[in-house]
């Protein structure tokens, strides 16, 4: 999960581009 980045799309936080939320989703 990398908070320095974006959620560019809704996707799990351990996928490219995860916001790091600790639901999962960015």
């Amino acid at each position: 999960p990398e908070k320095n980045k974006p959620a560019l799309i809704i996707q799990p936080s351990d996928s490219v581009g995860g916001g790091g939320d600790p639901k999962g989703i960015s």
